[in-house]
């Protein structure tokens, strides 16, 4: 299993034979904050599987400034940032 959360080559040909300029990346919500994950109540298993999301997500984030500074026009945006962790809030009740 790859661990680059961006396919590259799929990112360029849009950019390139296609002409897209605005991309969306949509990265993983902090999972171990949802209902369910809490009710299981394990810390350590919590621990880890926000360990792993925040690795992917910072990958994702990562190769994407990677690419948009590498091609001139694009403008991406990080979905993470403001939604998942401003307007959902898991395991407060706010999203509800």
């Amino acid at each position: 299993m790859s661990t680059n959360p961006i396919r590259t080559n799929d990112i360029d040909l849009c950019y390139s034979a296609v002409g897209a300029r605005n991309f969306l990346f949509i990265s993983v919500p902090p999972l171990e904050r949802t209902p369910i994950a809490l009710e299981a109540g394990n810390d350590d298993s919590h621990a880890v599987e926000a360990a792993v999301i925040a690795g992917y997500n910072s990958r994702l984030s990562a190769r994407a400034a990677s690419f948009k500074a590498a091609n001139e026009g694009v403008s991406c945006l990080n979905a993470h940032l403001g939604f998942w962790t401003d307007s959902l809030r898991f395991g407060t009740g706010h999203h509800l």
